[in-house]
């Protein structure tokens, strides 16, 4: 039996149905999806150890206003990461992933304006009192930090296991 080619283009997208419909072919997807949020948060690592290398670096030599470039780049950073999650499509159940991490980036912005800021108001005059006070608003802010990294962790292992892909270590744990 002779297939006609016209036959053979209409079988492709029924193919593509049957694959879909199949969840075959989604794992790629689905790690993907998990892909960019690893990138997202290797970044913020490294952002956050530059900005706390910065700090000290400012402590030390008493000029706090090589700061803000640092922490405006943070900022940035955390914003158009969480327009790219807001306006990325869910994949195979990413919605809670994707929540989580969002929730991750609202911290982390919290922490960039309301924590990082009061160090560029500091003067060459700052008491170590007062460095000091601002290192515990960081220190009790991350708490939450760190119990949202934890949700994130939790939603991860739940969507690799739904998609059968194996995590690798993030920046933090390869540390």
């Amino acid at each position: 039996m002779m297939v006609s080619p016209l036959s053979k283009l209409l079988l492709i997208p029924g193919l593509a149905v049957v694959l879909v419909s199949c969840n075959i072919g989604s794992e790629p997807r689905a790690v993907a999806v998990n892909n960019v949020m690893v990138q997202i948060n290797d970044s913020l690592f490294y952002m956050g150890r530059e900005f706390g290398n910065t700090v000290g670096n400012a402590v030390t030599s008493r000029n706090f206003s090589s700061l803000t470039p640092t922490r405006e780049r943070f900022e940035r950073f955390i914003d158009s990461s969480r327009q790219r999650l807001v306006t990325m499509k869910d994949v195979n159940g990413s919605e809670r992933l994707r929540k989580s991490e969002i929730e991750l980036l609202d911290v982390e912005k919290n922490m960039v304006v309301n924590d990082f800021t009061p160090f560029e108001r500091l003067t060459s005059f700052a008491t170590m009192q007062e460095v000091t006070s601002l290192f515990d608003k960081i220190k009790e802010d991350s708490k939450m930090e760190t119990d949202k990294m934890g949700n994130f962790k939790r939603e991860q292992k739940l969507y690799a296991k739904r998609n059968g892909f194996k995590l690798e270590p993030n920046a933090a744990e390869r540390r």
